[in-house]
């Protein structure tokens, strides 16, 4: 990895510090109450977000990274944005199935996508339109610009696996909730084949924004706690098949290329 992926790491970790420094000089309460609310979820979001693109700046600037260069390739017809959309949207009963065992298996009362919940929860209807675009649209490009963009870029001549499954791994690192993060992890090893198989981020782009604008509108309808049951079985093995329709769709749209 050159200096200018170290530079996107650290402008994540400040992303994360401060998202734990938001909640210093308050009691549990006060500060669940914080993050929770509509003002305390996009301050939290639009510091991450700012850091993010801070980090990406610099490293464009200072050390060339060729991140754009990936917004400029790639297939952008529809059957490899429907693939990957449907790869990627696949996986999210899986995901939250994940999440949920693991909150349960360490104890926690509350996690961060409770907190969100609650957030989205008590919108007004204008709050929650910004809600969707802060939580889908600017999430989208920014985070998979660093993760699927500039950090996997920095794996390009490495084994196949780490392309995918290591910047899969900070991305759920990224998002310090244990639960959380295992779930986005597995989101992310489905960001990262979406990314490959469509040879640019647009493809994981449109999923990632996708994935995020259901789950806004999921928690507006449905508040079950992440400690709550996950998905059955049949809802996972039917997003299972999901995910394997949009393989096919990303493989068979890469191999008319090929061909082409």
């Amino acid at each position: 990895m050159g200096l200018w992926v170290i530079v996107l790491l650290a402008s994540l970790l400040a992303a994360d510090v401060l998202h734990v420094l938001y909640g210093w000089g308050r009691d549990e309460a006060s500060a669940r109450a914080a993050a929770s609310s509509v003002g305390g979820l996009l301050l939290g979001l639009g510091l991450s977000q700012l850091f993010i693109a801070l980090g990406l700046a610099l490293a464009w600037g200072w050390y060339g990274a060729p991140g754009i260069a990936v917004f400029n390739g790639g297939r952008r017809d529809p059957r490899t944005l429907l693939g990957g959309t449907l790869l990627c949207l696949g996986l999210g009963p899986a995901a939250r199935a994940l999440a949920d065992a693991i909150a349960r298996a360490l104890h926690q009362q509350v996690t961060t996508s409770d907190l969100v919940v609650g957030a989205i929860g008590q919108a007004t209807v204008s709050q929650l339109l910004l809600l969707t675009l802060a939580l889908s649209v600017l999430p989208a490009f920014i985070e998979e610009t660093l993760f699927r963009g500039a950090i996997q870029l920095g794996f390009e001549r490495s084994p196949l696996w780490h392309k995918v499954v290591i910047p899969a791994v900070l991305f759920g690192v990224f998002h310090l909730d244990p639960s959380q993060g295992a779930g986005t992890a597995l989101l992310g090893l489905g960001f990262g084949a979406t990314r490959l198989l469509a040879g640019g981020l647009w493809a994981p782009i449109l999923a990632h924004a996708a994935n995020n604008a259901l789950m806004v509108v999921g928690a507006r309808f449905d508040s079950t706690p992440a400690t709550a049951q996950g998905p059955g079985p049949w809802v996972i093995l039917g997003g299972l098949l999901l995910c394997g329709l949009g393989f096919a769709l990303l493989r068979a749209s890469q191999r008319a290329e090929e061909r082409g």
